[in-house]
């Protein structure tokens, strides 16, 4: 039940998704129990063909090894390829996931190269 929980946030989730990124996230990673009732924030990078070419997180769990499962969970999510002029490619946009119970950390407003930490792993 919980897990079915978490896919149902994670699908609304992907659907907020698509409308910051013009294009919705296609089917979802599978879960790891790690993962439950944690949230973060996350800035990623879109690449032209649709994978995460980079990520790290700005809003952490405090949790390293959660940290970690997270960006791991994130850089599996693929989007379509990118159509001509699509603007969401190749750059940096901020990314709240929740699972579980969890509830999203505030999003900020960007999260430019500046704002990213040493450690992406």
């Amino acid at each position: 039940m919980k897990q079915k929980w978490a896919i149902t946030r994670l699908a609304a989730l992907a659907g907020a998704l698509s409308t910051a990124t013009g294009a919705a996230a296609q089917e979802l990673p599978p879960l790891e129990p790690i993962l439950l009732n944690s949230s973060a924030v996350t800035c990623i990078k879109i690449a032209d063909d649709g994978s995460v070419s980079d990520a790290f997180i700005v809003v952490s769990s405090g949790l390293p090894e959660r940290d970690r499962h997270v960006l791991a969970w994130v850089r599996q999510l693929h989007w379509d390829a990118a159509l001509p002029g699509d603007r969401f490619r190749n750059r940096w946009f901020p990314m709240p996931v929740a699972f579980g119970n969890a509830k999203p950390p505030e999003m900020p407003e960007h999260c430019p190269p500046d704002d990213k930490p040493r450690q992406t792993s």
